[in-house]
């Protein structure tokens, strides 16, 4: 039977596992990077718009339509740089600025845009959702994340803030988080797809319906602890590297070329026009590597051509802990034929 290769992770209650700390000191545990995000919206009360990269994914827009809060996009370049001389023509006007790590890597500009903001009296709210293992400071005024991009958990988010800026938490039951537990444990003991796809999809819909923010579930906190991270943070780089060292096709390239020392990558997203053809033939052979990301449609396809173009040739190879390198040379062997 072919291995699968991508999609959600299964969950495994770790109850014999020891416990470890694995949770920023002083962070607040939420259910979701989007619980986060309203928590951060509630506290800082933007009486302007808020700025936001113009590669993005529609959920981060969810909190600000559902809180009825103004915000404009600025420019990030083919490489998802972002663009200084952009953002800085729009700060002034704005009462807050998020910057996203894309895959792990850290902004290259990230000092310049603090200070930036810092100059302006503007407030940096940093995205970490898709960067938390990278070894790297936190420059945002609040941080946050969500623990399931990386981790097989139901739920979960950190955030950071000041300590001054505090907001409402609800602590009801969160039956979105209890129908992804049942889905992932439902896919670890290998029942029908059209099962746990069932459940996913049931609490993907719930997760819209519970009032945000709410608390982190207990048993995503006891799975967390139990997580060996810096096992999954070797995992993740050993694999990517292959790929990085291993994928000859000029086709294909790769959207960072090198890894530094630092990042832990969230996939190893690779560029081609062949995109959809790349896809289709991976998942011929059970590999599904997702789209990062079908961008929101009142993005300025004029204005933001950089991000379009991106958005039409990107594809997210997965490379995380599940996987060894076996697997990477199945990957590389059919990414190299693709011409």
């Amino acid at each position: 039977m072919v291995k699968e290769i991508g999609s959600d992770f299964p969950i495994k209650l770790h109850i014999f596992s020891k416990k470890r700390k694995n949770t920023p000191k002083n962070a607040i545990l939420l259910a979701s990077g989007r619980d986060s995000l309203t928590y951060i919206l509630k506290a800082i009360k933007p009486k302007s718009y808020v700025l936001l990269p113009s590669y993005l994914c529609t959920s981060v827009l969810e909190p600000f339509k559902k809180l009825n809060i103004k915000y404009k996009f600025y420019k990030v370049d083919k490489n998802l740089n972002i663009n200084l001389k952009d953002l800085g023509g729009k700060i002034k006007k704005s009462s807050a600025v998020l910057i996203i790590n894309y895959f792990g890597f850290i902004q290259p500009e990230v000092s310049k845009i603090k200070e930036l903001c810092d100059k302006n009296k503007i407030i940096l709210i940093e995205d970490q959702v898709q960067s938390f293992l990278t070894k790297s400071f936190f420059y945002g005024d609040y941080v946050f994340n969500s623990y399931r991009k990386f981790l097989p958990l139901p739920d979960g988010s950190f955030l950071i803030k000041p300590k001054d800026k505090k907001t409402k938490v609800n602590f009801g039951r969160i039956n979105y988080s209890q129908l992804r537990l049942r889905a992932g444990i439902a896919k670890s003991m290998g029942l029908s797809k059209d099962r746990y796809y069932s459940l996913f999809k049931d609490a993907e819909d719930r997760l819209g319906e519970h009032p945000w923010p709410t608390k982190m579930s207990n048993i995503s906190k006891n799975v967390l602890s139990k997580l060996d991270l810096k096992k999954i943070s070797r995992i993740r780089r050993r694999n990517y590297i292959f790929l990085e060292k291993n994928l000859k096709s000029k086709k294909i390239n790769l959207l960072f070329k090198k890894i530094p020392d630092n990042v832990i990558p969230l996939g190893c997203p690779i560029v081609s026009k062949n995109r959809d053809k790349i896809r289709k033939e991976l998942i011929k052979y059970k590999i599904y590597p997702p789209v990062h990301w079908q961008l929101p449609k009142e993005l300025n396809k004029n204005e933001f051509k950089d991000s379009w173009d991106l958005s039409k040739r990107i594809l997210t190879i997965p490379i995380d802990q599940r996987y060894n390198l076996e697997d990477m040379k199945r990957i590389i062997k059919i990414l190299n034929k693709i011409v």
